[in-house]
């Protein structure tokens, strides 16, 4: 009896640590989850403001422009020389080539380090053969930014059907907090697309 009484209170302390423990692992997870909730809003926040300040910079400048024009500290408006600064190249010794006749074959996605606040400008050349079931080729990039609706520049619309190789070209201000994955091809139709001298270029004005 003495044994039985014991083995009970054993598993008493045992049941009681365990449940312990189990309520300061159910407490820690909760207190993790609102830490890493709070985290996410403040880098949200952070991002926000660094976009505003980089947008009331742009406006202080062309108001001191404006200014000086008006009190004749200036003379004549600023003539800005503009830059292109090549980062990227694809399909230039030979095309990007998709087939999705007979399946559907994938875009080719490029993650790119862009410095927050640049313009950049990419361009390229398609050309398409029995393309269907989409709107055009893809050439554009997907763009998340924290705390903030996930951007999708890109060219337009290509059309699609069957056409000889046309240029094509988008622009994109890269924000803080800001990610950037060029995207090109055949955008989930079927047919054959063909994408070459593929470039990308940052845009810089210098006064001059």
């Amino acid at each position: 009896m003495k044994s039985i009484t014991l083995f009970l209170a054993l598993a008493g302390v045992v049941f009681h640590a365990h449940a312990v423990q189990s309520d300061s692992s159910a407490i820690e997870e909760t207190r993790n989850r609102r830490l890493r909730a709070e985290l996410k809003a403040a880098e949200a926040r952070e991002v926000e403001l660094l976009n505003a300040v980089a947008t009331l910079e742009e406006s202080i400048r062309v108001s001191s422009i404006a200014a000086e024009l008006m009190d004749g500290t200036r003379k004549t408006p600023p003539r800005p020389r503009v830059v292109e600064t090549q980062i990227y190249e694809d399909g230039v010794s030979a095309p990007v080539f998709f087939d999705s006749t007979g399946r559907k074959a994938k875009n080719k996605d490029t993650w790119l380090k862009l410095k927050p606040g640049s313009l950049y400008r990419f361009e390229g050349e398609v050309k398409v053969e029995d393309l269907s079931g989409t709107k055009g080729v893809k050439f554009g990039a997907y763009a998340p930014v924290k705390g903030a609706a996930t951007r999708w520049p890109d060219c337009g619309s290509t059309g699609a059907g069957t056409f000889d190789w046309q240029k094509v070209q988008f622009s994109y201000r890269m924000p803080h907090g800001g990610s950037f994955m060029l995207s090109i091809g055949p955008a989930g139709g079927k047919g054959k697309v063909w994408v070459r001298n593929i470039r990308g270029y940052e845009v810089t004005e210098v006064e001059e």
